[in-house]
């Protein structure tokens, strides 16, 4: 299994809870402003915890942000939802941040999990080998066992339905076709896939 600690170097903070919130407050405009930039391709990022700065603050409880002196690099957001959910990733556009995201991605696999598409997913499957990734990917229907939500089959929306990107990244990753499905964020229709380990909670 993969060793969460082993991509951690010391320029990674964890704000977790009620009691980091000066942390989280501190930090807010630059993970807005590179949420905002790095969602920018794909619309714009959606969501409850995402509708403004204060709603970070008070409705995301897990921050796990790299910063290089007072310049925030990149950041990873978590929900407690069927264990420790990855809900948002970003990064400042930098090669350093595209590194530590890739990183990021590598050691969640084991402690979280989460929905991934479009850029993202692309980074995930370069930075992971396939027969290690296939392992922590899941079906739609493991999914809504996990999430509770149902999700929509790319087979009932019909692949020819996607929107140009999502339909590009359909079709560039043919293996990962029994693990895609739809979901309707903020009034549109979006290609996913979900990966990770569930059932970790981020309060225990």
């Amino acid at each position: 299994m993969l060793s969460f600690k082993q991509f951690i170097p010391e320029n990674y903070k964890n704000f977790i809870g009620p009691n980091s919130k000066p942390n989280r407050e501190k930090w807010v405009d630059q993970a807005w402003d590179i949420l905002q930039k790095s969602y920018a391709p794909i619309g714009g990022i959606k969501g409850n915890g995402f509708k403004s700065k204060q709603d970070m603050i008070d409705n995301i409880p897990f921050w796990k942000i790299y910063t290089k002196g007072d310049k925030l690099i990149a950041a990873a957001f978590y929900k407690d939802k069927g264990g420790r959910k990855s809900v948002a990733i970003a990064t400042d556009g930098s090669d350093l941040g595209k590194k530590i995201v890739g990183d990021i991605f590598k050691a969640s696999l084991g402690v979280s999990y989460g929905e991934k598409s479009g850029p993202a997913l692309a980074t995930m499957i370069k930075s992971v080998p396939w027969e290690t990734l296939e392992k922590f990917l899941f079906t739609p229907e493991e999914l809504e066992k996990i999430s509770g939500e149902k999700v929509i089959r790319v087979e009932k929306f019909g692949a020819e339905n996607l929107d140009p990107k999502d339909k590009f990244t359909y079709d560039k990753f043919p293996q990962m076709h029994p693990y895609f499905y739809i979901r309707e964020l903020g009034g549109e229709m979006h290609l996913k896939a979900a990966m990770g380990t569930p059932n970790l909670k981020i309060f225990s």
